[in-house]
């Protein structure tokens, strides 16, 4: 059974090339799925796959495709876990 928590790992865009930084906390090494998906669930982009060892792991999104502003949610699956953290595209 998936347990599903909000992280409160900071997001921030890059006013230059308008791509988002996500510091993500990872607890224990092991395998990691990062996406972000819009407010219906449908992923959008695919940041990372693999193992990571525990610890705070930093990833990039460029927002491409004419993606509207709005609201999104970073999900990080580990561990048998899911983690959210809401993220704001603004251009």
């Amino acid at each position: 059974m998936l347990n599903y928590n909000r992280y409160k790992g900071p997001s921030h865009a890059h006013s230059l090339n308008k791509t988002r930084s996500h510091r993500v906390p990872i607890t224990a090494y092991g395998y990691s799925d990062i996406s972000i998906v819009n407010q219906l669930g449908v992923e959008v982009a695919h940041l990372f796959s693999g193992e990571l060892a525990a610890g705070e792991h930093e990833f990039r999104w460029e927002p491409t495709g004419g993606l509207p502003d709005g609201m999104y949610e970073c999900l990080v699956r580990m561990n048998g876990r899911v983690e959210k953290a809401p993220v704001m595209l603004l251009r």
